[in-house]
């Protein structure tokens, strides 16, 4: 039972320059954040939504402010996903849960969870979309000690392909990952397959929309 009143507010973080990927370009990113407070404890949880799915900062506080009264009534984390559909709201909501949960017990998230103690991993960091030469000086000297780089793509082929050249000359000894955003369509994907190739890229994410996910299967993939 959560027992505890439940607020959420928008918040906005700055960037330092701007994210390009595919479609898109952002020059801050919106998110929201619930608390949960009983008097003693205070737990948090936040979300920024996903824009493909037009989750907004204001959408996602009508969500939370829907099902406030059952959270403060007492809808815990695992009746909570039959109350809202998966999203930003829900994952804010279930995230306050848990860390009310966890302060409550006095143990750590991750035991509140079942989960075993985390362990630390090597994660991608990534470069947004520019030009083949931003990018490279930017794998170079930004990211010159990441193993691991994801580069966003945005579905020209051509220029998608000297990204990914300029970067891997930059970086031979780099793990490389793209993301396009759903920039191409499987007729349009198939002339990047050899530039990927060459420049050894380890995984291609979301390259079409998933309605395309079934025609994916007959490229001739490397």
């Amino acid at each position: 039972m959560s027992g505890a009143r439940l607020s959420v507010y928008a918040a906005d973080a700055g960037l330092k320059v701007p994210f390009v990927i595919s479609g898109h370009t952002w020059n801050s990113h919106p998110y929201i954040i619930v608390e949960l407070e009983d008097g003693r404890q205070l737990a948090r949880g936040e979300a920024a939504g996903v824009y493909y799915r037009a989750e907004t900062a204001d959408s996602m506080m009508h969500q939370v402010r829907s099902v406030a009264s059952g959270i403060e009534a007492g809808v815990d984390r695992r009746t909570l996903r039959h109350v809202l559909p998966a999203g930003g709201a829900r994952n804010a909501i279930d995230c306050a849960l848990v860390d009310l949960e966890s302060q409550r017990q006095g143990i750590p998230a991750w035991q509140c969870l079942g989960l075993p103690k985390p362990a630390p991993l090597e994660t991608f960091l990534t470069i947004t979309a520019d030009t083949p030469k931003a990018m490279g000086e930017t794998a170079a000297t930004t990211l010159g000690q990441a193993g691991r780089i994801k580069l966003k793509l945005t579905g020209d082929a051509s220029l998608d392909t000297e990204r990914l050249a300029a970067v891997r000359t930059a970086r031979p000894d780099a793990e490389l990952a793209v993301d396009a955003n759903c920039g191409y369509r499987p007729d349009t994907l198939a002339p990047l397959l050899d530039g990927i190739e060459a420049a050894k890229v380890r995984l291609l994410e979301q390259p079409c929309p998933p309605e395309y996910d079934a025609e994916l299967r007959g490229l001739d993939w490397p």
